[in-house]
């Protein structure tokens, strides 16, 4: 007796996907909510070692039928006209159907989680006039930080906010109006913090934040080992492009990704949390991934991987 099948959780593709290297999308045998569900609507490419949610017999091997493993009712679905290569004809039970495959909008998502609110003081700090090159010009040259509740605004002109190394930062929603967020120094701390480029990118290194959401108006780069906690959220309306670490720092984290271009994940990976792109993504390295993975095109995943559902 196992489990009910899952509710939420898996890889939806609209392309091919494909699976190369280790990867176990089964979790626990004997309990199908861990179970990852697999859509592709062109189809789908199993080389390597791949474990999969199969049928078993009595006792407790995949049973076969005509020589063929038996996968779980629904456990893999194709679009119709899809096709199948490699170690997919060892199994068989696919599901044909066609499903629908929606991307969160980057507007949508900027308006939802980056406006703030009416009531709230905005403050313009121009970097051309006030450059900041140390930890030190930071304390005595922005603006003051505000609270949980009610953050401080910075809005940053006449280009690039360059952060130096070894920064914390606490409860403000900087916006950079036309320029690039820059971490590059790396080891900033960044708790109840939201990153806004209206007309550039975000790129980050080694970073700590709990409750951290970024949106940019080009590509987001997170680099460096990064621990995320609380709820994050990452909105980039180009790529998305993580490198190094990159972990939740406990159960009851959770990160959303969105991203209008292509969303690659290198490195060693451990997130719990929602992927989504509206062209192709890609997976690498030693990674765990608890929830799902949404592209409108392909879904490429190698490396020693683990997909389960939430």
């Amino acid at each position: 007796t196992v489990a009910a099948p899952p509710t939420t959780g898996g890889i939806r593709a609209g392309g091919n996907i494909t699976i190369n290297g280790s990867a176990d999308f089964d979790g626990n045998t004997t309990n199908r909510t861990d179970d990852t569900q697999i859509y592709a609507g062109k189809g789908i490419s199993l080389n390597g070692n791949v474990t999969l949610p199969v049928k078993r017999d009595a006792a407790g091997n995949p049973l076969k039928v005509n020589g063929k493993i038996v996968l779980t009712d629904n456990e893999i679905t194709l679009g119709t006209g899809a096709t199948t290569t490699t170690n997919p004809n060892q199994y068989n039970n696919f599901t044909t159907a066609t499903q629908t495959i929606n991307i969160p909008a980057y507007a949508d998502r900027k308006l939802q989680e980056f406006t703030p609110l009416a009531s709230a003081v905005v403050k313009t700090f121009n970097v051309q006039t006030t450059p900041i090159n140390t930890s030190a010009d930071w304390n005595t040259k922005f603006p003051a930080a505000g609270t949980v509740t009610n953050p401080t605004v910075v809005r940053i002109i006449n280009g690039d906010l360059n952060l130096p190394a070894n920064i914390n930062l606490s409860n403000y929603i900087l916006i950079v109006e036309n320029g690039n967020i820059n971490f590059y120094q790396g080891n900033p701390v960044l708790n109840n913090v939201k990153l806004i480029a209206n007309a550039g990118n975000i790129n980050l290194n080694s970073t700590t934040g709990t409750n951290l959401s970024l949106s940019a108006s080009g590509n987001i780069n997170i680099t460096g080992n990064t621990s995320l906690g609380g709820t994050s959220i990452i909105n980039s309306n180009g790529n998305i492009t993580t490198n190094g670490g990159l972990s939740m720092v406990n159960t009851t984290a959770t990160v959303k990704m969105v991203a209008q271009g292509d969303l690659t994940v290198n490195g060693n990976t451990s997130l719990k949390g929602q992927l989504f792109t509206k062209k192709n993504m890609t997976i690498n390295g030693q990674t765990t991934i608890i929830g799902s993975l949404d592209a409108l095109l392909n879904v490429s995943i190698g490396g020693n991987t683990t997909i389960l559902a939430k």
